[in-house]
């Protein structure tokens, strides 16, 4: 599967040694001739290991769709 991914919205938080970076991306991928965007919620956790910033913990999970609006 070819994706790709575009950052939105990032909430970045320093503690020491430590980070965390929770935000919004698209996800846009070609599934079956179309393409699909798929909107996603991220968060990741860094450590800082001598003097690089190194992905400790990552989770995504696609928004919930959102209710048809009434009329």
């Amino acid at each position: 599967m070819n994706a790709k991914v575009a950052f939105g919205e990032q909430n970045i938080r320093l503690f020491g040694d430590t980070a965390q970076n929770s935000g919004i991306y698209n996800v846009t991928v070609v599934i079956g001739g179309q393409t699909r965007v798929l909107p996603t919620r991220y968060s990741f956790a860094y450590r800082r290991i001598n003097g690089q910033w190194l992905i400790v913990n990552h989770h995504s999970s696609l928004m919930p769709t959102p209710p048809p609006q009434r009329q």
